[in-house]
């Protein structure tokens, strides 16, 4: 039976198709796929847009920014904005309650959301304040940063 159906809920499993996962299995399946559960309230609109809609993103594991930024789990930026674009309103509040290296609130304010991360790990913090700010692991700053808005 379906919790969901009988609630003011409605809800959506997204997922992120790895074209690059892990090789090692350890005697189990290739862990090349991520999964993403969503939640809204039923009613709430959703932003308009083909290139925003998609339940399922094909992209290989973002090697980059885990370089760039430090962190074994980074998620794609490119697919946590468009998630972001699709389900939030201009000046919506973004919650992250395991921000890690801070990809969710990069995306919030590329996009003009405001947000909020909590992250444990007090290297991952450091690192996703030093990436809001347009700063590297290797402390390289970006001039390609808005520093007034952080």
């Amino acid at each position: 039976m379906n919790y969901f159906a009988k609630t003011d809920i409605n809800y959506e499993i997204l997922v992120w198709c790895k074209t690059n996962p892990m090789p090692t299995t350890n005697n189990t399946w290739l862990p090349d796929i991520e999964y993403c559960l969503y939640f809204r309230e039923k009613g709430v609109k959703l932003n308009d847009g083909y290139d925003i809609k998609h339940k399922y993103y094909v992209q290989e594991i973002n090697k980059l920014d885990k370089d760039l930024y430090g962190h074994p789990t980074i998620k794609p930026l490119k697919i946590v904005k468009s998630h972001l674009l699709h389900t939030t309103q201009k000046n919506d509040i973004i919650l992250d309650p395991f921000s890690g290296s801070g990809t969710s609130c990069v995306a919030g304010k590329e996009i003009g959301r405001r947000f909020l991360g909590f992250e444990l790990d007090k290297n991952y913090y450091k690192v996703s304040i030093d990436r809001l700010n347009g700063i590297d692991k290797n402390g390289q700053m970006s001039i390609f940063t808005d520093f007034e808005n952080v």
